[in-house]
């Protein structure tokens, strides 16, 4: 199943974007979000529970 999610990026980082057209920004954030879920699951392994967000 997709689901559809919407960010809200403010101007600065739109035109630093904009600046690299060729890039794949949904594939670049799906990537963080990937990355930021194995390390809460790494973080969980060896120290349990992860509470506060690592992630930012």
């Amino acid at each position: 199943m997709v689901h559809q999610l919407i960010v809200t990026i403010d101007d600065e980082l739109k035109n630093a974007m904009s600046k690299y057209p060729d890039v794949d920004w949904v594939a670049v954030a799906l990537k963080s979000f990937k990355d930021c879920i194995q390390r809460k699951e790494l973080a969980g392994m060896y120290t349990g529970p992860v509470e506060k967000d690592s992630c930012t």
